[in-house]
């Protein structure tokens, strides 16, 4: 029987868990590697069903099992087992991995992996250890959790797009499209704020043909957006009121107005967008603005 099984069915006092540097070409991953080892000599349940019982889901791209991002579906962690051992039947440890400074990024991802990994080791009738095989208490997956999301949660917030100074005191914040951002209306020197516009649709005048083709590029862009994104929406309604420079529809859930019908219609357009976006080449759209700069050349 392994030691460090004996370790932690003896309830060894846990210890701080143990980071695992290591070493790529041309950069350096901080891989936080946690055991799970078996009370007894092995593992006696289907290592993959136990996995998605606990809460872990089949990776896409064929990636294995792990976790991933909701909105994106990047990979967030994985379980890693060794392949032999699996199809001998003789799997005597499982590693679930995650990499703060290079996974996918999510609200609360390090507290979602140390309570999915729990879920995992109980569900194996198994021991979560750190990476030296000493088994985890609660305050240690606490501290982990909570190291796991400081990483996270500062890239996040170096992703987000940070206001722009404009020369008459305002402020620009940029939005997930090109062509859109919000500006906070303040006089020079003043932190009042004076107003707040919202530009869901920037487009400079031009002619006819170099105009259609800026169009179909902006097109081009959303639908990216929308193949990019599960979850984050761009305002799409917003979008095309902007674009007609008509007031966004707002609706109203008291009273009997023609917005609530128009509210319904970009609703059900915007699904309908969403499905064309992720489910048509975009190789289409791609000759669509060849053709159109073909007819500005």
């Amino acid at each position: 029987m392994p030691k460090a099984i004996t370790r932690a069915q003896k309830g060894a006092t846990p210890v701080t868990v143990a980071v695992t540097t290591v070493a790529k070409p041309r950069t350096v991953s901080t891989l936080i590697a946690l055991q799970i080892l078996p009370r007894g000599e092995k593992f006696e349940r289907n290592l993959r069903e136990a996995a998605i019982k606990a809460g872990f889901v089949r990776l896409p791209r064929d990636l294995g099992i792990g976790q991933m991002s909701k909105d994106t579906e990047a990979v967030i962690s994985t379980i890693q087992v060794y392949g032999r051992q699996e199809v001998a039947g003789e799997v005597t440890h499982i590693e679930c991995r995650i990499d703060p400074e290079h996974c996918a990024t999510q609200w609360r991802a390090g507290e979602n992996f140390l309570a999915t990994s729990k879920r995992y080791a109980e569900v194996m009738d198994g021991v979560l250890c750190d990476a030296n095989g000493a088994a985890i208490d609660e305050l240690a997956m606490a501290a982990l959790a909570g190291q796991i999301d400081a990483i996270i949660d500062l890239r996040m917030e170096k992703q987000r797009p940070g206001p722009v100074k404009l020369g008459d005191g305002s402020t620009r914040l940029n939005g997930p499209l090109s062509y859109q951002h919000i500006v906070h209306r303040r006089s020079p020197g003043s932190r009042k704020l004076l107003g707040v516009e919202q530009h869901s649709f920037v487009a400079e005048p031009m002619s006819y043909q170099h105009g259609r083709v800026q169009g179909l590029r902006m097109l081009r862009e959303l639908m990216d957006f929308y193949r990019a994104h599960k979850v984050s929406r761009p305002g799409f309604n917003q979008i095309i009121a902007s674009a007609l420079g008509v007031p966004c529809p707002r609706g109203s859930y008291y009273e009997d107005m023609r917005d609530n019908v128009v509210v319904g219609f970009l609703d059900g357009l915007e699904e309908l967008v969403m499905h064309a976006s992720r489910n048509t080449d975009p190789k289409w759209i791609d000759c669509l603005v060849a053709l159109a700069e073909g007819g500005a050349a």
